[in-house]
Formats: structure tokens, C-alpha cells, sequence
């Protein structure tokens, strides 16, 4: 994953209460950017947060980036299983 680029993260919009409901409390930011292959996980927790949060908007602006699509389809539906 190219990390040259600015990475928005979880870590730059997320209290600590959110953080520790995303199962992210004991990481930092550079630990979780490295455990990631690719911006999809990244991605993935930043729609969680705006799902957590009740934020439709901010939600759908990380899903829409997301590039696999079953990983996008699990996120969307995941309360429906």
C-alpha cells in the first residue's frame, strides 16, 4: 500500500470511545496503517464509524471508495446476518 500520500484513518475522526468500539483503543496510528494491505480495511472502519455514529453521508463517502466488492456488500448488509 503506497503511504507516501496523506491516509485518512479512523485515528483522525474517531474519539476514544469510538475508537475502543471499533475494537482500535490499544493502537496507534501508524501500527494500524501498517497492519492494512490495502486502503479497503481502512476504508472499511471509516464507514463503521460513520455507521456507529448515525452519519449516512460520512458512512457512504468511505463504502463508495471501497474497491472490493464483497467486502463493501458485507459492510453494507452486516447487521441483516
Amino acid at each position: 500500500m503506497d503511504t507516501s500520500e496523506p491516509i485518512e484513518t479512523i485515528f483522525d475522526y474517531a474519539t476514544e470511545e469510538e475508537l475502543e468500539e471499533l475494537g482500535r483503543k490499544n493502537r496507534d496510528r501508524n501500527s494500524y496503517i501498517k497492519t492494512h494491505t490495502s486502503l479497503d480495511g481502512i476504508y472499511g472502519d471509516l464507514a463503521r464509524l460513520g455507521a456507529i455514529r448515525g452519519d449516512k453521508a460520512f458512512e457512504k463517502k468511505y463504502l463508495d471508495k471501497i474497491t472490493d466488492p464483497n467486502y463493501k456488500f458485507w459492510l453494507t448488509y452486516e447487521d441483516c446476518f
